[in-house]
């Protein structure tokens, strides 16, 4: 599968560069999407006297969002953000026992996570979608599997 790619400038001339891509997952007997989206925004560049001073010194801010569906759990959304090594991640459950399952998870996957050498900031779990999205981005699916 090629990912969708596009870059744009943000309101304070930030770079900012996003890949998509939607991984089929097999689940039991059938086929779900994983949806994938990468972001990194690149601090506006200083004047060209300070370009490689400062290219060696910004921080790159990236961001991960992922939403799939599996049987039983419903659907998922996962937004995570590392800068300078700090990590903090937002999880969203549609259904209420899914949300308690991983809200009773949070402090293994932060262990995990701190282990392999990340500082965890902040991480939670909520029931129901995103406030970013007003509805389910699963709704849509970004390959034609009949084409």
């Amino acid at each position: 599968l090629s990912s969708l790619e596009q870059s744009g400038r943000t309101a304070d001339g930030s770079l900012l560069t996003t890949w998509q891509l939607e991984i089929p997952l097999r689940n039991a007997h059938d086929i779900v999407p994983l949806q994938v989206k990468f972001q990194r925004e690149d601090p506006p560049e200083q004047g060209p006297e300070d370009k490689r001073e400062h290219r060696e010194s910004k921080d790159q801010l990236w961001r991960v969002e992922l939403a799939f569906d599996l049987t039983p759990l419903g659907p998922l959304h996962v937004q995570a953000q590392l800068l300078r090594g700090n990590l903090s991640g937002q999880l969203w459950a549609q259904h209420s026992a899914t949300a308690e399952l991983i809200a009773s998870q949070l402090d293994v996957l932060r262990q995990r996570l701190k282990d392999a050498g990340l500082s965890v900031t902040d991480l939670d779990c909520h029931q129901g979608t995103p406030p970013a999205h007003g509805h389910t981005p699963l709704e849509q699916r970004w390959v034609d599997e009949t084409a």
